[in-house]
């Protein structure tokens, strides 16, 4: 999904009173979502996205630290 329509999909989310869940390839790409304010927040490597492994603890700390 392109920012722009991120940013549609969320303002129309709020509009409608739905909460959203946002998820985010990298720290970068973290930062510029939150400006957007989604309810939630996930930043996980996409090619990890649903198949339940979990990102190695290297990643996990520079997330978690971001500023």
């Amino acid at each position: 999904m392109q920012l722009t329509e991120l940013v549609s999909a969320i303002k129309k989310a709020k509009k409608l009173e739905m909460k959203t869940i946002v998820c985010a390839n990298s720290i970068e790409e973290a930062r510029s979502i939150a400006l957007l304010k989604p309810d939630i927040l996930l930043c996980e490597p996409t090619e990890l996205i649903g198949t339940g492994k979990t990102s190695d603890e290297d990643y996990i700390l520079k997330n978690q630290s971001s500023d």
